[in-house]
């Protein structure tokens, strides 16, 4: 068994190709994370393309400053390397909830209301880890992830879940064509 080998050390600076090669990789990795609140907003809400296009702009912008300023260290701000600021999924219900209520207005504000709390727990999370056990942040995440699944649906099979909008290819895109069987039937017991 061949033992695997470090490509370079902690303080070892790869090669110009190298580096360039990795940060397009995290670009293009971290990129649909950025702009996954603002794509299930417009899909969700029918939000017209100009203003979607200004959310989607300014939550790049958004993300781009704080990832600049995570990778600094001044002022005791950032962690000195680089960590990518994206949207967060748990705030996803409720930011369509604010949408909802009170237009993009209110969810701006909510944001905003909201960053310095989000800077607190930051800062001090490394105090509770204790009780934020790995078995606590994974039953979070599931819920997070159960409380996305209505949108889910939502946007795979249209406005409602049985409406006569809903249609098989519908079905077939969201099962990746890898079911043909259990789409036939589910199609057959809906209609």
């Amino acid at each position: 068994m061949q033992r695997s080998k470090i490509g370079h050390d902690v303080n070892e600076a790869p090669s110009l190709g190298t580096c360039i090669a990795l940060a397009i990789t995290h670009v293009l990795v971290i990129f649909d994370g950025i702009i996954f609140i603002p794509n299930v907003l417009g899909k969700t809400l029918n939000v017209p393309a100009d203003t979607l296009q200004f959310i989607t702009f300014g939550t790049i912008l958004i993300a781009a400053v704080f990832t600049f300023l995570q990778s600094r260290r001044r002022f005791g701000i950032g962690a000195g390397f680089i960590l990518f600021v994206c949207s967060y999924s748990a705030f996803l219900v409720c930011s369509i909830d604010a949408v909802r209520m009170g237009g993009f207005a209110t969810l701006a504000t909510m944001s905003l209301l909201t960053a310095p709390i989000i800077f607190l727990y930051t800062y001090f999370i490394r105090f509770f880890r204790h009780i934020i056990t790995p078995a606590v942040g994974g039953v979070v995440i599931l819920l997070v992830a159960v409380s996305l699944v209505p949108i889910g649906l939502e946007i795979w099979t249209g406005t409602q879940v049985m409406t006569p909008d809903m249609s098989f290819s519908k079905l077939w895109v969201g099962c990746d064509g890898s079911c043909p069987h259990a789409v036939h039937a589910f199609w057959q017991h809906g209609s």
